[in-house]
């Protein structure tokens, strides 16, 4: 039984871990469990660490084709790997637990359905954030079959929040801090102490801002942060956790006695200073977590190296000036809201996707576009890239064009973050922290995701060493890792 009341299952067998290099690898492993009964076959909760949610759907995946793990397996990406678990009635919870500087979602609790359309036989969702809309994967809940209810639960793992790091501020504030938040919300904020701060806001302001370029034309853009985003939260959820009362140096829930809300956790477990006991959500954040966990039949521990440093590997195949023409074409209004507007949303930005991909084709081909804007613009932006081709990477397809569109369609860009060594110190303490107090998962997934770039390939060795020294530290010697990446 763990520090808060909750019985660690697993406690008397092997807990298996794998390490895969893409994301998305990592499903085999999960269906292969599942097929030798480690897993639960349905209600199992994925507890998932990354800069991304990972929460989207391959577009032109049939329904039925979740069922033929060949075809599954031929479709899903790094993106899109979860979601069709969850509609093959095996993953019904993902608890995404992300860095300051991933906002796709806000902090929240909500739940939606992932079902068949049954008008194209594709999967497609009832929610109708832009996340979804954007990619044309919602569509109306009475015209889903075979739906199941997906809960998401959202929460942000800051060490450092309430201090004067530069971390998620707003590019005014970060060279300028004249406010402090004073939002407690949030995992293990605080665990920082205060000779990290100097480090971390000077250190900052170099890795996040490495292309002055990029700076400028992005302030040109918008008044946006200095961590642009994908994808952001639009609903209004609320994640609900217990009122929390202090008592010398232990923190207890309002609940009632025995229940497993109850909270019996020494400050110093989650944070490196006394002064953490003013701010005590950070352990209704963890309590929420186990509680969802109580919940479920089992849950998988699943992380991406790129939660601790993340990059935006668009931000190297285009000039300053391209990636600024893309995400201008791509560009989808976020304030898509009232029930009437999300019909015709969706069909608005099919239309525009539709005739950029045409543009793209015919710009790529060297032929005749169409004499709209969107085309205009599209045709110029390829013929420019093509003049400089010479300067691009040898691997580079326009088909990139379409995707690095596609990952900066709503309110900004990928999450980017080249963390510091102290940064990623502070990051896997928390999550050490954290997965002492909650139950044993019934296996762990580990993503590198550093071929593609997200984890920067000069730093990934040295997180990957501190996860599983983490993993070894929680689970001692009942872990048993397994690696399937090729070594560079």
């Amino acid at each position: 039984m763990n520090n808060l009341g909750c019985v660690r299952s697993n406690t008397n067998s092997t807990l298996q871990a794998v390490i895969v290099e893409n994301h998305h690898e990592a499903l085999p492993y999960i269906y292969r469990a599942i097929g030798r009964k480690r897993l639960p076959f349905d209600g199992l909760t994925v507890v998932h660490f990354d800069s991304h949610p990972d929460l989207l759907i391959p577009f032109d995946l049939l329904a039925d084709d979740v069922f033929h793990k060949d075809r599954l397996f031929s479709s899903v990406d790094i993106a899109s790997w979860l979601m069709p678990a969850v509609y093959a009635g095996h993953i019904s919870t993902v608890v995404w637990v992300k860095p300051p500087w991933a906002n796709q979602f806000e902090d929240c609790s909500t739940s939606f359905y992932v079902g068949k359309h049954s008008k194209s036989g594709h999967i497609r969702v009832s929610s109708t954030d832009t996340y979804y809309i954007s990619d044309l994967l919602y569509a109306p809940e009475e015209e889903l079959i075979n739906k199941k209810l997906f809960h998401l639960h959202v929460t942000t793992m800051d060490p450092w929040r309430n201090k004067t790091s530069t971390v998620n501020q707003p590019t005014s504030e970060v060279e300028n801090l004249s406010k402090v938040s004073t939002d407690s919300k949030g995992l293990c904020q605080h665990f920082v102490d205060e000779n990290h701060q100097d480090n971390l806001s000077d250190n900052y302001k170099k890795s996040s801002n490495t292309s002055n370029d990029y700076k400028d034309q992005d302030e040109k853009e918008s008044n946006s942060s200095v961590q642009q985003v994908i994808k952001k939260q639009k609903l209004d959820c609320q994640g609900k956790t217990s009122q929390i009362e202090i008592v010398s140096n232990r923190v207890f829930s309002s609940q009632s006695e025995g229940s497993f809300a109850q909270v019996a956790i020494d400050s110093k477990t989650i944070c490196a200073d006394d002064s953490s006991l003013k701010h005590a959500t950070t352990n209704a954040d963890i309590q929420q977590i186990g509680a969802i966990l109580n919940e479920s039949k089992g849950f998988l521990l699943d992380i991406d190296l790129d939660f601790f440093s993340t990059a935006n590997p668009f931000r190297d195949l285009f000039t300053a000036e391209q990636y600024a023409t893309i995400k201008k074409l791509y560009k989808f209004p976020s304030n898509v809201h009232p029930v009437q507007e999300w019909d015709e949303s969706t069909k608005c930005r099919e239309e525009q996707l539709d005739t950029l991909k045409k543009a793209l084709r015919c710009a790529i081909a060297g032929e005749k576009t169409a004499n709209d804007v969107l085309s205009l613009e599209m045709s110029a932006l390829v013929l420019e890239i093509k003049e400089h081709k010479d300067k691009q990477l040898e691997d580079f397809t326009f088909d990139l064009i379409h995707d690095a569109g596609m990952s900066c369609d709503d309110i900004g860009e990928l999450p980017h973050h080249i963390s510091t060594e102290t940064e990623i110190k502070d990051l896997t303490k928390c999550m050490e922290n954290t997965l002492s107090l909650l139950p044993y998962p019934l296996m762990i997934t580990v993503a590198r995701s550093s071929w593609d770039d997200y984890c920067p390939k000069y730093q990934v060795e040295n997180i990957q060493k501190l996860t599983v020294d983490v993993l070894r530290t929680v689970y001692k010697n009942k872990l048993q890792i397994q690696l399937d990446f090729e070594e560079t």
